[in-house]
């Protein structure tokens, strides 16, 4: 048996019009409470906030960033002109302006550039002079002899040498928001310093920060310019299909107050906007247009049968309650089901709309009834001329679907059958650069390390075992030269490190530095004397805490991988 809520929506439509006084005035003092948590506006720039909570792997992840802290940095690269290399008095210049001026930048650590590149292998200075007192041979020779340090290839030279790398690190790990934007302005603004210095310099940079920037800013930008031009485009259809500006900035009034709660709510209860809820506030405004349609069209059809206004407007709301009210009901149960999915930006998004549902849903009835009525009150109604918008042609439709509904249904089916067995054809796989405007410095960044170096994703497993000192058990580091061997030959891997590396580099030096010495110790006093030397060496470019822990018992593998998506990686 059908539920009939006619009488019921006659008497809420009845106190709505009797009363809306009251539920206007409880409806301001509610939006202006509400509109002041839009000062408390956050912003979540960082990918962390697209990845979903749920994955097994995030507490291995925390147990490695204890072990093993992840570096805070900002990488500066100068890119040579085509067909040459960086190893020119204009480049390297710039390289060196970079040297003095980084300290401007809050949180600054240690450069690592080039000029001051020693290698671990032979601990030769690469630059053995001031940079002013080579020459242009000097330099060709230079860059003959850098290309050849596989240490240096890996970190700070591409293998032409067409591009260097000027690492910046960071004492940041525990700054806050705040912190990080101005971080990330000072990086750009010396990055800007220095093209004007050096005009002849192609230079990027590139940064976590930088992107958590550029994502804020970009967020910033869609709420207070695209939000405000979806509003216009609607409240001016509104205005040119009903032939009325009253009701449009009836309209305007209602999806303001609408987006103002709605976003004042999640502030304060602890939301921060995200690059996909970002667009939460436009899908609410939709929405609250299409609640405020549905009375405004019965409402005008009323009063050009001869209503009054406040009876009108009564009929409206009494004609409108039902579709209204299950619209909203479907409608918020169908984004609050987005908490289901892995994904906290999506969680985020769905709750949001949800909110904005319930707002759009109350003031439709509160607030929306009043203003209608008031704001018609001081226009002209001409009633000689209310023709509804396109009913000719829609007359013409309706006719047209009654003579022909069995072919329509036919196609139509047909249609949604062929278009279903393109769903293979959708791809869950994405590149994280995807995120990234293809337009900018920050893009280009990205583009050149990808051209220039072959180089992706970066990878770290930490490799742990059951003892202190675990890892300089002989049999367990012939293992690991068995595992990294197996990835260094895979196709997507441009380059693999670790303990090993290290350990057969100090076998090659302390044996004359000959070549044929470079393998792992056989014994384990001189796995622990090889890891002393090269605790008394300990390069600020490969410190000693990034291969092992501190009581010897894990250890890393960096991977650097080729220009692959994320499930490829």
């Amino acid at each position: 048996m059908p539920i009939d809520f006619t009488d019921f929506a006659k008497k809420l439509a009845e106190r709505c019009i009797k009363s809306r006084l009251i539920f206007f005035i409880v409806s301001c003092v509610t939006i202006t409470a509400l509109a002041s948590g839009l000062l408390s506006t956050r912003f979540d720039g960082t990918f962390n906030a697209l990845l979903t909570q749920s994955d097994p792997y995030l507490d291995e992840l925390e147990l490695m960033d204890q072990e093993f802290p992840i570096p805070t940095e900002a990488a500066f690269i100068f890119v040579a002109p085509q067909g040459q290399t960086v190893f020119t008095q204009a480049t390297l210049q710039a390289v060196n302006d970079l040297r003095k001026s980084y300290s401007a930048i809050p949180h600054a650590g240690y450069l690592s550039t080039i000029l001051n590149w020693i290698s671990p292998e032979t601990q030769r200075r690469l630059f053995a002079k001031n940079i002013d007192e080579y020459s242009e041979s000097e330099f060709a020779e230079l860059a003959r002899s850098a290309v050849q340090d596989r240490l240096l290839t890996n970190n700070l030279l591409s293998q032409d040498a067409s591009l260097t790398f000027g690492n910046l690190e960071l004492n940041a790990r525990d700054a806050s928001t705040s912190e990080r934007l101005e971080i990330a302005a000072a990086i750009q603004q010396l990055r800007d310093d220095l093209r004007q210095r050096h005009p002849g310099v192609e230079l990027y940079v590139g940064s976590d920060m930088i992107l958590e920037q550029s994502s804020q800013s970009a967020m910033i930008e869609d709420l207070t310019s695209l939000l405000p031009i979806v509003i216009l485009i609607c409240v001016l259809v509104i205005c040119y299909c009903f032939r009325s500006l009253t009701l449009g900035a009836c309209i305007l009034v209602h999806v303001v107050v609408t987006a103002a709660c709605t976003v004042g709510t999640v502030n304060y209860l602890g939301f921060s906007f995200n690059n996909i809820s970002i667009i939460a506030p436009l899908v609410v405004i939709i929405i609250a247009v299409a609640n405020s349609v549905h009375i405004i069209s019965i409402y005008k059809q009323a009063l050009t049968s001869g209503m009054g206004r406040l009876a009108a407007m009564e009929h409206s709301l009494s004609y409108n309650f039902q579709p209204v009210s299950l619209a909203a009901l479907t409608t918020a149960i169908g984004f609050s089901s987005l908490n289901m999915t892995s994904s906290p930006a999506i969680q985020d998004f769905g709750q949001i709309v949800a909110v904005g549902i319930v707002f759009a849903y109350g003031l439709t009835f509160t607030m929306l009834p009043a203003n209608m009525v008031w704001f018609t009150a001081l226009g002209k109604q001409d009633l000689q001329d209310q023709t509804v918008f396109m009913q000719r042609p829609l007359d013409r439709v309706i006719a047209f679907t009654n003579t022909h509904d069995k072919a329509i249904f036919l196609l139509f089916t047909g249609l949604a059958l062929g278009t279903a067995t393109l769903l293979p054809l959708n791809e869950t796989d994405f590149n994280r650069l995807d995120f990234i405007a293809n337009e900018g410095d920050i893009r280009e960044y990205y583009d050149q390390v990808a051209e220039k170096m072959n180089r992706g994703p970066a990878l770290t497993y930490a490799i742990k075992t059951p003892n202190q000192n675990g890892i300089v058990d002989v049999g367990f580091l012939q293992e690991v030269e068995v595992f990294t061997g197996w990835l260094g030959n895979l196709e997507n891997v441009e380059s693999v490190a670790s303990l090993n590396d290290v350990l057969k580099t100090v076998n090659q030096f302390i044996n004359d530095k000959n070549p044929e010495y470079f393998y792992l110790p056989d014994t384990e006093d001189t796995v622990e004397n090889y890891l002393d030397a090269f605790r008394l060496v300990n390069s600020r470019e490969f410190p000693i805490s990034g291969f092992v822990s501190d009581d010897l018992s894990a250890m890393t593998v960096f991977i650097n991988a080729t220009q692959i998506s994320n499930q490829e990686v």
